[in-house]
């Protein structure tokens, strides 16, 4: 198996934790837009109930 050095791969993806159970993805495509391109808003919500389970995962147009 190749060495890495122990650094992690670069992403373009960031989590968000501790959000508000009311935000919607167009609230965090406005907020995180200022920083670069979101190309994908994925926001967590239990199976069951559908319910928002306060975190969710913000897809940018590259790692920048």
């Amino acid at each position: 198996m190749p060495k890495t050095g122990g650094a992690a791969a670069e992403s373009n993806t960031v989590f968000c934790g501790n959000m508000s159970f009311y935000t919607t993805e167009d609230t965090v495509r406005e907020f995180f837009g200022h920083v670069g391109t979101v190309t994908a808003v994925r926001i967590a919500s239990d199976p069951e109930t559908g319910k928002p389970k306060g975190f969710a995962h913000v897809e940018f147009a590259d790692n920048a």
